[in-house]
This record gives structure tokens, sequence and C-alpha cells, in this order.
């Protein structure tokens, strides 16, 4: 197969294979998890910033740079701020209370 790409794992206890014979492997599934920061001052997505009076004056909320989960974000802003994700998009919803931008 043209497009092959190398795993190598440690097992434990290990696997005897009789040296004679050919032996191949498939894998049926792998979890792999990315670690990354999804807020970053780098990439300008550290500031939230908000009004609670129709756009006169703005406040801001700034991140330090990590990977957050919604409800780590949610725990940051103020209450008539809720932070909803799209699990099949990978991308928030911001919903905001009456009076608020």
């Amino acid at each position: 197969h043209a497009n092959k790409t190398d795993f190598t794992t440690q097992f434990s206890p290990g696997i005897h294979l009789d040296p004679y014979k050919r032996y191949e492997v498939s894998l049926i599934k792998a979890d792999m998890y990315y670690s990354w920061t999804n807020i970053s001052a780098s990439q300008g997505t550290n500031i939230f910033e908000y009004s609670d009076n129709s756009g006169a004056t703005w406040k801001q909320i700034v991140f330090t740079d990590g990977l957050y989960t919604i409800g780590e974000i949610n725990n940051v802003l103020p209450d008539q701020i809720d932070v909803t994700g799209i699990n099949s998009t990978q991308r928030i919803v911001i919903n905001l209370a009456t009076g608020y931008q």
C-alpha cells in the first residue's frame, strides 16, 4: 500500500511471535487527542468585549492563553452571557440578555 504510516507501541506483557512466519496487524480504532490552546493572545482570541448598556460603554474580559472548555468560559463571563457549543462544527453560540451586546 502506497500510503503507509508506521505506528510503534509497547505491549506489556509482550506478544511472542514465531520469527519464521509473516504477520500483519490492522488498526480497528484509535482515539487521538489534540492539545493546543483555543484561546491565545497571539491569535487575537483572548479578549471578550461586551456592553451591558446597549453599547454606551464597553467592558473587556482578558483570558490567559490556554485550552478552555465551554463551561470554563461560562464561569468567567457574567450570568447574562451564555456560551453553548455546536459539536458538529466545533463552533460556539453566544446568547446575550436584553441590553447586552
